[in-house]
């Protein structure tokens, strides 16, 4: 069968409503774009609206629906008048109860047709040693038991690993510290994919009502155009970084124990398992013939794209030593008094010193904190990001006699609350006292 979906959203000839379970995750964020840049409306469920306000912005056909995934009511809200529905869930403990009950809401509201993000089918199965892949064939076992009075359709896509895994904690050592670790063979080849050639597959076969029979109740593999080995992607992040790149095969042990820091101790070793198919070629499988969907993105396209953002080198030497303040003292020699301190390692590595005169001076994102340990500044304004893109902390502090330091927490960093920020050239004890050297 050929392909049944074509290259963008673009063109429908409706304007269609489409709820979106997930919305802010690494496959529904791109999801809801290309609903929106298609010319559809979109009702994104979220368990919070701050965060999917950040994550989606603002568009006159998004509406947010906030709730847990198990709230009735935000279900309902979600799928009442939808023509179709995708969704998306986290590998988590509640994954199978909250799927089920989006399936139930979207069929109770009438919706004509629903896509489902599934895992790799080779060990997608109600037997599997997998656990959330387990978890995803009770989901579509639940989806073949569809009364067919409800008239709802519905296809799984079952998507390669991501090329934007490597970028998370949880995919072992980042290209920031020219080494890239996994339990894998440097020749070992896999079709990566990019989430947002899945989200956009997605779109195009919401918005394709008439295509709804032809997909009905398949599962579909959705993969990159190419074969990858991790020799290859370091070779590709050293061109795009301008520098040496390598990639480091570490044991199962070591990188189960690396990845627990950031998920569950049980979800690190279900993803050992990709691991285990990528040495035994068995995730070079091709995208299912009713699911190609071209042009696909590259590795190399997305390298290229996404090396630029990735944190600096860390310093040669990393052991933790007393502070050093040398480099402080041409912002102290002049007795300049400071007026706040702006410390940023989100997106980047920044800082800058606001002095009471009016005068500022830009800076290192470690100097902004060194200084503002020297001086006993309290933070007042700090945030806090982390997600497999990006990570990393912002924050401003003041002297303690600032009206707007009143209240403040003392200037001390817990792990607990950056777990999966990638906070460059910064360390930290077990009290949480971060140790700038």
């Amino acid at each position: 069968m050929s392909s049944l979906v074509g290259s963008s959203t673009a063109g429908s000839p409706k304007r269609m409503r489409v709820a979106v379970a997930g919305a802010t995750g690494n496959v529904g964020r791109h999801v809801v774009r290309a609903l929106l840049d298609g010319g559809h409306e979109v009702r994104a469920l979220t368990r919070d609206h701050r965060k999917g306000e950040e994550i989606l912005g603002k568009h006159e056909r998004l509406r947010l629906v906030e709730g847990e995934g198990d709230d009735a009511g935000a279900l309902c809200t979600a799928c009442i008048k939808c023509d179709a529905a995708f969704l998306a869930c986290a590998n988590c403990d509640e994954q199978q109860e909250n799927e089920v009950a989006f399936i139930n809401a979207a069929r109770s509201a009438g919706v004509e047709f629903l896509v489902k993000l599934g895992t790799i089918r080779q060990y997608t199965s109600i037997d599997s040693d997998v656990v959330y892949a387990r978890r995803h064939a009770a989901i579509e076992a639940h989806l073949e038991k569809t009364p067919p009075k409800c008239h709802m359709r519905w296809v799984v896509l079952s998507p390669n690993c991501f090329m934007s895994n490597h970028l998370a904690d949880v995919f072992g050592s980042l290209p920031a510290s020219s080494t890239i670790s996994y339990p894998l063979d440097a020749d070992a080849g896999a079709r990566l994919v990019d989430p947002r050639d899945v989200g956009e597959l997605a779109a195009a076969m919401l918005t394709r009502p008439e295509n709804y029979d032809a997909l009905h109740g398949r599962k579909l593999d959705v993969s990159g155009p190419e074969e990858i080995n991790m020799g290859e992607l370091a070779a590709m992040y050293s061109e795009a970084l301008g520098r040496p790149v390598r990639f480091e095969r570490v044991s199962v042990e070591t990188w189960v124990a690396a990845a627990s820091h950031h998920i569950p101790a049980w979800l690190a070793e279900d993803v050992v398992k990709n691991f285990e198919l990528w040495n035994a070629g068995e995730l070079c499988f091709e995208t299912s013939p009713e699911a190609r969907f071209l042009p696909a993105r590259t590795m190399r396209e997305w390298v290229k794209e996404w090396a630029p953002r990735s944190p600096p080198p860390p310093p040669d030497e990393v052991t933790i030593r007393e502070p050093r303040w040398l480099p402080l003292r041409k912002y102290l020699r002049d007795g300049k008094e400071v007026l706040f301190i702006r410390s940023r390692t989100i997106y980047g590595d920044e800082g800058c010193i606001q002095f009471v005169d009016g005068s500022e001076e830009a800076t290192s994102a470690q100097e902004a904190t060194q200084l503002a340990r020297r001086l006993g500044f309290k933070v007042t304004k700090r945030h806090v990001e982390h997600d497999r893109y990006h990570g990393g902390v912002e924050y401003e502090a003041r002297p303690p006699e600032d009206p707007q330091a009143a209240g403040a927490p003392v200037y001390t960093c817990h792990p607990d609350s950056i777990a999966g920020c990638r906070c460059a050239s910064m360390q930290w004890d077990a009290t949480g006292t971060w140790l700038v050297s």
